[in-house]
């Protein structure tokens, strides 16, 4: 084989590798300046939850079960590398969840009170979207589906913690010492001191506060977990009897949280209708 053969097939791999390498990060335009960028996870078999001696596990009646379980996901998928940002949320569509004053009611046993944005540091083009409920979060999943015909949704839990480890079975994705995690996540900050997204290191799959920030909306009912492995789960397909009214979940830790309410494997489960500055998302697409 001479030289002018073997230089074309160093080109062609070369291209074939770029091309590779293009893919782990897919961006769309959404207009008005606001791109959507994900990074691509690989399908594997990973350990959900927590080992029993891990700090801080299981910290609240909102927590209460991390029962370590093998969990397969069979099926490649790319996951948002920010949290939808309110220039994103913006830019599809068309107005933002807390400037209705009303727009967020919780409720604690007979005592009701409303929530909205009370501090102008919390407003921002790159700051994450918050007081967004969790139908809200999936109609903005499927304004994506529409526009780009691409299936867009919020991760199931599995999904979640999958990337948030990004092949870690730490109590963080960097490792146990809570002395890095201001390296990763905007955590033990007052109420009105959100941060912009992506301030601080990403996991080693490219995704950015994963711990930290704000709590995000997943698509699972919640329910315990048991210790035998699973493919692919999905939750419960109903809520809980015993609580329904704690039905939904979220992941992630949030800004005002403590440090072991960022771990991996913490977990939060909430109203269906629940919204304030804590409360966010990002988007998976298959």
């Amino acid at each position: 084989m001479n030289i002018l053969k073997i230089s074309f097939y160093v080109l062609i791999a070369i291209v074939m590798i770029a091309c590779k390498q293009e893919k782990r990060l897919l961006e769309y335009d959404l207009g008005k300046g606001q791109k959507l960028k994900f990074a691509f996870i690989p399908k594997g078999t990973f350990r959900m939850g927590s080992p029993q001696d891990e700090p801080h596990r299981c910290p609240g009646w909102w927590s209460p079960n991390e029962t370590q379980h093998d969990v397969t996901l069979t099926k490649n998928y790319y996951m948002g590398i920010t949290e939808v940002t309110q220039g994103q949320w913006y830019s599809v569509m068309g107005y933002y969840p807390f400037d209705d004053s009303l727009h967020c009611k919780i409720c604690w046993n007979d005592t009701c009170m409303t929530w909205k944005i009370d501090s102008p540091t919390d407003r921002g083009t790159d700051k994450p979207i918050m007081g967004v409920k969790r139908d809200e979060a999936i109609a903005f999943c499927d304004s994506l589906t529409k526009r780009f015909n691409v299936k867009f949704r919020l991760p199931t839990e599995a999904e979640w913690e999958y990337a948030c480890r990004a092949g870690s079975n730490s109590m963080f994705c960097f490792g146990n010492d809570t002395a890095l995690l201001k390296e990763y996540a905007v955590y033990g900050n007052w109420y009105g001191k959100n941060e912009n997204v992506a301030t601080k290191k990403p996991n080693s799959w490219g995704l950015y506060d994963m711990h930290g920030s704000l709590w995000e909306w997943v698509l699972d009912y919640y329910g315990d977990f048991s210790n035998s492995p699973q493919i692919d789960p999905k939750g419960p397909s109903l809520p809980d009897t015993i609580s329904p009214k704690w039905t939904r979940l979220m992941r992630g830790g949030c800004a005002v949280n403590d440090a072991f309410q960022q771990r991996s494997a913490c977990r939060h489960k909430i109203e269906l209708d629940f919204c304030n500055s804590m409360v966010g998302f990002r988007v998976l697409m298959e």
